[in-house]
């Protein structure tokens, strides 16, 4: 069965990396470069609810494992387990937009991080809000800032907003 998406879905996983692929590939692949995202902000969520710094180490080294492996962690278990489930493919390779976007958050988090541990409480929960709301816009409308960035220093392009 042929999938299709939006123009503007297209446009926005083009920005981050994912250029190339047919309109039923992308489809199949949102869902999976949309989990990862979904899942760290849901653990930075927890760290924040509960205001417990366990989460933000932990969301800071899912982070990290993001640059230096070729998947972004939950990659692994969003391939081995959801995506059979939905009867997809299996997500490519993390592209260089979406490494730099989990640098980022690496960096972060730190300071997020060390507001937190130097009783800074009301820095840390605006920084806290900034990431969350890029981590649950980029996995919901695809929408990903870092991913902008990254291509306005290193690939001489406009940065597009829609």
């Amino acid at each position: 069965m042929k999938k299709s998406i939006s123009t503007v879905t297209r446009k926005r996983l083009e920005i981050q990396g994912f250029e190339g692929y047919s309109d039923t590939a992308l489809f199949q692949y949102k869902t999976g470069i949309r989990f990862a995202y979904l899942g760290c902000g849901t653990i930075v969520l927890t760290g924040f609810l509960f205001s417990n710094p366990i989460f933000y180490y932990l969301a800071m080294g899912i982070a990290f494992l993001a640059v230096v492996l070729p998947r972004h962690p939950l990659d692994y278990i969003y391939n081995s387990t959801i995506r059979k489930i939905l009867n997809f493919t299996v997500i490519p390779r993390r592209t260089p937009q979406s490494k730099f976007a989990c640098g980022l958050a690496t960096v972060w988090l730190a300071s997020i991080l060390f507001l937190m541990q130097h009783g800074m409480t009301p820095a840390y929960q605006i920084v806290t809000f900034i990431l969350l709301a890029q981590a649950f816009i980029v996995g919901t409308i695809d929408f990903c800032v870092p991913s902008m960035i990254y291509n306005f220093l290193f690939k001489n392009k406009k940065l597009i907003i829609r």
